[in-house]
């Protein structure tokens, strides 16, 4: 029987050349509409701020209600097909685009796990033909409350979603790719891990990286 393997992707800066949240936003607000809702995010920041409440991930939350809130998830859909459609060239490195593909093509499971936002990733993975799991937005109905439906899947979230997702004892190897410390609780995950540098791709050693 041929062995299952399970290979793990980070996102931002992994698969993709930089983090993909100001190229999204770049792409699908109109420059007027940008400045103004830059306004909006900048009171929200403060109130959190007022609030003892401001960390990156609220910060980031807080971001999206501005830009987004009250859009359906047709519209979100929408934009994020329209981004990939047109900035994947430019965004993806080809070669760890190439390494993904290959996996796929061997038969392996491969998944996204992305502290970025599924409003753009589902977009991407449902192209790809593979699994995500990602920071999630929350809807009330069909509108986009402007609120993050979890956690922001990073450091140890990122392996809570992955055990929850998958059963890991189903495979008999895992494989993880990553380029920063949030990365690092899923690479410790893997039995093969490789980080990404500005040098390209290395096995990751905790004690060097």
């Amino acid at each position: 029987m041929k062995p299952k393997t399970l290979v793990l992707f980070d996102f931002d800066g992994t698969l993709s050349k930089r983090d993909s949240l100001l190229p999204f936003i770049l792409f699908s607000v109109k420059p007027m509409n940008l400045i103004l809702k830059a306004a909006i995010w900048s009171f929200r920041l403060f109130g959190l701020l007022l609030r003892g409440k401001l960390n990156k991930e609220r910060a980031k939350e807080a971001l999206m209600a501005s830009l987004y809130k009250g859009l359906t998830k047709a519209q979100l859909n929408e934009l994020g097909s329209r981004f990939f459609a047109v900035k994947s060239k430019d965004l993806m490195y080809p070669d760890m685009m190439q390494i993904m593909h290959q996996y796929k093509t061997d038969g392996a499971t491969v998944a996204i796990v992305s502290a970025a936002v599924d409003i753009w990733l589902e977009a991407f993975c449902v192209q790809q033909k593979v699994a995500l799991i990602c920071t999630q937005t929350a809807f009330d109905g069909e509108y986009f409350t402007g609120k993050f439906a979890g956690p922001n899947c990073n450091n140890e979230e990122k392996v809570r979603r992955i055990k929850e997702r998958f059963s890991l004892d189903q495979f008999d190897h895992i494989i993880a790719y990553g380029n920063t410390k949030g990365d690092w609780p899923m690479l410790g995950l893997a039995h093969e891990s490789w980080y990404m540098q500005s040098d390209g791709l290395s096995k990751f050693n905790r004690n060097l990286n």
